[in-house]
């Protein structure tokens, strides 16, 4: 296998093997190699000036010395075990089983000499002679005779779809050959020359010709038919009548293209005005009520209706309506387009005509700005399954138009913000089930369903996000016409649809679906028709390739094992995928098992790289996919070790590690011994400057409670004996009753400060008690009725001073208020802890007031030094208030 055999007429038999060639002694030096064949069991049949010889391995041996005449120029195996032999006039058949060679009576005298001989798929040999005859056999019995075209004969193949090809070159169905069905391909085909000699169908399906000056010739699908031409850009040059022609609209005249009744496509041309000075506009036209109407270039639009004098020639263009354009002569016509109603819309651009041409053109809406924007300009309408009317303007955005509605309020506009994943719309369709298709220029495609936009673009595997056409076929496929090739999409799911894409890269302005999903495309080369019927997928595993090798610039033989040293640990590794169909759409999906098990998404990067591997074992692994999504049955393979250096290999590693750990048991020693002692010594210091802080605010409380109270409370005894004696003479003690006040205040304020000092009292129980007992305290001598619940199971946890002093004066300016200013009845009380937050909550059934209005006032004044204080401790601070409903507060104190 992979072993390649040449014929020739000066040099013998050879072979090519391992990339060498090699002569093989055929029997005579001076043999002249006519044909060659392989039998199912691996012998080389080679016919030649001399009869025929047999290689069994590189030993030749002739065969049937003496019955097979000179000059064989054809052998094939039948699936019966029979071999034919064509010789010149004669043909013969060789049986293995009875090992007698016969010839075959073809009823025909010594007429022209046998050129061609073929087996098809059932059997049957066909033989082709130099008088453009065909005849036909079985086994050893003579089926019968057909006439070929003139100058069909020898050589000769069979495609998959049952077409005889004959040098020409000829195309003939075997069903047609009785009727002489044919079709000549020549230089308006594509073909280089008309010398066409050697064919060839591949297990890919592709039919390959081989001229004598001009190459190779490789036609890969029978079902893409194409006619060069100079077609205007633009989606509505080219029209489909009701009858299946297509009219294609060219700056050189109007092409019609039909089919006949034996499935060949032909071209004609016609002319409106002279062919000097054609009156068509060339960019746009449509196709109504039985009318072929076109823009021209007197600014009107002419109808023709077209009729065919026979199925299989052009048709006559005759003039029978026109449309006048009613708008200055400066504002021209941009295109028209036929709805699915059959009236005619013509754009401008000074706004949009709906015409219906039913009878005499009349104009029966217009479209204009309002509501479309003053700088608009419409470049696609559509209107859907329901009447309602879709415009895309070049780079406003989307419009839709409701089905009948005059208000244009009722108008939406669709832009970016709404999903569009660009504002300049090209093309608008509609799918099977109601969704609406919108193409743009540099967005991709978006699909409106269910008010909203799914987008898809160049990252879902389209080949251009410009959308220049769309068409739908009976399957509900929706092709996508792409400055890059057309694309084939399933409505339903929105996937990528296989297809031997021969048109990829060709700019598409136009698309369209005939009769029998025949699609058309057109782009500025021309006219190609896709009969998708006769689509066959490309089935054929492509087989892939490891190409090279390369390690840091060298290339390595992947032939042998392949060892690299550490330092060798970047690669490039080549690979390619043989598939003969649409060859350049073919994928690679590749993986290096080591690094990841997973296979890469498809790329049509032909090489990888991969830099700074780790020392391993490695295997990369490369599989091909053809255009159709088949993939390789084998992957391509190459494995490799990259080896560690020395202070990676398993004994250095243990010694280092065995040293590393005597290093560290040593280190953590001396580490640990530092770190005990530093943390000692900070322990020794903190707890002095802790004992120094404690004696310190001790002696602080100490001196307050002793002297500046105690002083106080002196002032406080001679305030009241002073108001006496001026009671006694009845003199006014305002002011000694003022001192008295302030001096009982201040006493109390250094209670207070005397009390959040001590380090005696900071606990969180102390805190609370403190509270409780402030609270008695006022609300006793106010007559207000209190409940104070606090937590039986309170942490064991210490407050700071700041904490201490904050929670007790919001707390005493909260009794406050309540005592002077809630004519509260009774007050509740509650502390507990929870999830590590102290919750301290003061609730009165007072009157209240409207938290809104407490900024003004001096309660406000109050509350806000509350919140700030609650703020400065890192506390949460919350009031409710609702008038005649009493007041909460509530402060969360996160303890620590």
């Amino acid at each position: 296998p992979g072993t390649m055999w040449f014929g020739s007429l000066d040099g013998g038999l050879c072979r090519l093997s391992h990339g060498t060639f090699s002569k093989i002694n055929a029997g005579t030096p001076s043999v002249r190699v006519l044909s060659l064949m392989e039998d199912s069991e691996g012998i080389l049949w080679c016919g030649t000036d001399k009869g025929v010889i047999q290689l069994r391995d590189t030993t030749a041996s002739v065969f049937g010395e003496g019955a097979v005449p000179s000059g064989v120029n054809g052998i094939v195996e039948a699936n019966d075990s029979l071999i034919y032999i064509l010789s010149g006039p004669a043909l013969l058949v060789f049986s293995k089983r009875s090992g007698s060679v016969n010839r075959v009576n073809l009823g025909r005298g010594a007429g022209a000499a046998l050129q061609g001989l073929f087996v098809d798929a059932r059997g049957d040999v066909w033989i082709s002679s130099a008088d453009s005859s065909l005849y036909h056999v079985h086994g050893t019995v003579f089926l019968g005779k057909n006439r070929l075209p003139r100058g069909a004969s020898y050589p000769m193949v069979l495609d998959s779809d049952e077409d005889l090809w004959f040098s020409g070159v000829f195309r003939i169905p075997l069903t047609g050959l009785a009727g002489g069905q044919s079709t000549h391909y020549t230089k308006e085909n594509g073909l280089p020359g008309d010398n066409i000699y050697p064919m060839l169908v591949d297990s890919e399906h592709n039919i390959w010709f081989g001229s004598w000056d001009q190459g190779l010739i490789k036609l890969p699908e029978k079902d893409i038919v194409r006619f060069p031409s100079k077609i205007q850009d633009s989606r509505n040059a080219v029209i489909a009548d009701d009858s299946g022609r297509l009219w294609a609209l060219a700056f050189d005249g109007i092409f019609e293209h039909w089919r006949d009744a034996g499935g060949s496509w032909h071209q004609a041309r016609h002319f409106i005005g002279p062919p000097s000075h054609p009156l068509i506009h060339g960019s746009t036209g449509a196709f109504a009520h039985g009318c072929l109407w076109i823009v021209c270039n007197d600014g009107m639009i002419r109808g023709y209706s077209v009729q065919a004098p026979h199925p299989s020639g052009p048709s006559l263009m005759t003039l029978t309506k026109t449309i006048d354009s009613p708008r200055p002569s400066t504002d021209k016509n941009l295109y028209i387009f036929a709805d699915r109603d059959h009236f005619v819309w013509r754009v401008s651009s000074k706004g949009v005509d709906v015409i219906d041409v039913s009878g005499t053109p009349a104009v029966v809406r217009k479209i204009g700005s309002p509501p479309l924007p003053p700088d608009f300009f419409v470049n696609a309408i559509w209107k859907d399954r329901n009447g309602n009317v879709w415009i895309g303007d070049y780079g406003l955005g989307l419009f839709l138009f409701p089905r009948n509605s005059t208000d244009d309020g009722n108008v939406r506009h669709f832009t970016t913000g709404d999903g569009l994943p660009d504002n300049g719309i090209r093309s608008i369709m509609e799918d099977p089930d109601g969704r609406i298709w919108v193409g743009t220029r540099y967005g991709g495609l978006a699909i409106y369903e269910n008010e909203s936009f799914t987008t898809m673009s160049t990252k879902d595997g389209l080949p251009s996000n410009h959308i220049r056409s769309m068409a739908c076929d009976s399957s509900g496929t929706m092709w996508l016409g792409t400055s890059l090739g057309p694309v084939s999409i399933d409505s339903r799911d929105h996937s990528r649809r296989g297809w031997n894409n021969e048109l990829l890269g060709l700019q598409v302005s136009a698309c369209g679906v005939l009769r029998e999903d025949v699609l058309w495309f057109a782009s500025s080369s021309g006219l190609a028709l896709y009969q998708q019927a006769k689509h066959r997928p490309n089935t054929h595993s492509p087989p892939s390739y490891i190409t090279s090798f390369t390690v840091n610039g060298r290339s390595l033989d992947i032939a042998s094992p392949v060892d690299m040293s550490y330092q060798q640990n970047s690669c490039v590794i080549g690979f390619v995928g043989i598939s003969l169909r649409d060859e350049n759409a073919v994928r690679y999906r590749y993986r290096l098992k080591a690094v990841d098990t997973a296979w890469s998404s498809p790329t049509p990067q032909r090489s990888v790289s991969f830099a700074s591997l780790s020392p391993g074992a490695y295997t990369f692994e490369v599989r091909a996919i053809n255009a159709d999504g088949v993939s390789s049955d084998i992957p391509a393979v190459v494995s490799f070790v990259i080896h560690p250096p020395v202070w990676q290999q398993w004994w250095f590693i243990i010694s280092l590690v065995f040293v590393l750990l005597i290093a560290f048991a040593a280190v953590v020693r001396y580490v640990s011994t530092q770190r005990l002692q530093r943390t000692v010594q900070r322990l020794e210091n903190e707890r002095a400057i802790h004992d120094e802080r404690e004696r310190t605010l001790e002696r602080i409380a100490r001196d307050l409670h002793d002297d500046v109270a105690s002083t106080l409370g002196s002032v406080v005894i001679y305030s009241e004996s002073l108001k006496q004696q001026m009671r006694q003479r009845n003199e006014p003690s305002e002011f000694a009753e003022r001192i008295g006040a302030l001096s009982l205040e201040a006493q109390e304020a250094i209670g207070d400060i005397v009390w959040s000092t001590s380090p005696l009292h900071n606990s969180l129980r102390d805190v609370l008690t403190r509270l409780r007992d402030v609270a008695s305290e006022m609300c006793t001598a106010s007559g207000i009725a209190y409940d104070v619940s606090i937590q039986p199971d309170l942490p064991d946890t210490t407050l700071s001073d700041e904490v201490r002093k904050s929670l007790l004066l919001i707390f005493k300016e909260a009794m406050n208020n309540i005592v002077k200013h809630a004519q509260a009845r009774s007050v509740r009380i509650s502390a507990t802890v929870s999830s590590g937050e102290l919750i301290l909550s003061i609730a009165d059934d007072g009157k209240g007031f409207p938290v809104s209005e407490a900024d003004g006032s001096a309660r406000g004044h109050g509350l806000r030094n509350m919140a700030r204080r609650a703020e400065e401790i890192g506390s949460r601070f919350s009031l409710d208030s609702v008038p005649g409903k009493g007041t909460t507060i509530v402060v969360r104190q996160k303890m620590t």
